[in-house]
């Protein structure tokens, strides 16, 4: 299902997340720069612990999750049943400890969740040193990040 580009919100992310708990077999799920706002993440959230979801990728770059909306995702993170693939891009989140430390857990124990993009948030030189520390020992297959990180902290 792709809705890219509409006016979502968090009122609406709210009701789509209603219907697919109704029909959870939709596999595939782009909200791009659908105007979703940190409260809207809460209902992300509970579309993505539906025990029946066969939600494979989500796609929810260019909304407005900032700090508080992507801890919000990444607890549901941990738990999604099936995801395989995340993108959080252009979401107005940065480095924070928290969110880091945070993603770290979901890395530790999601093992299926293998690829994501994190790509035109505020992270720079520090939260790429942590992410590739966090990385050790994961499944996590594919990570895009900032271009402007230092070239000699990703190799």
């Amino acid at each position: 299902l792709k809705l890219d580009h509409n006016d979502v919100g968090a009122r609406g992310i709210a009701e789509l997340s209603k219907g697919i708990a109704i029909n959870p077999k939709l596999a595939i799920l782009s909200l791009q720069y659908c105007q979703i706002p940190a409260e809207g993440a809460r209902s992300i959230f509970h579309l993505l612990i539906f025990a029946q979801s066969e939600l494979t990728t989500l796609n929810l770059q260019g909304n407005f999750l900032k700090n508080e909306g992507t801890l919000e995702i990444l607890h549901a993170l941990s738990i999604a049943p099936k995801l395989t693939e995340i993108n959080l891009a252009d979401n107005q989140f940065g480095e924070e400890a928290d969110l880091l430390n945070t993603m770290g857990r979901v890395w530790a124990v999601n093992n299926k969740l293998k690829s994501w993009d994190l790509k035109y948030n505020g992270i720079y030189d520090f939260g790429g040193k942590k992410i590739l520390e966090l990385l050790k020992n994961t499944q996590v297959t594919e990570l895009m990040l900032n271009e402007h990180i230092e070239k000699g902290i990703l190799e």
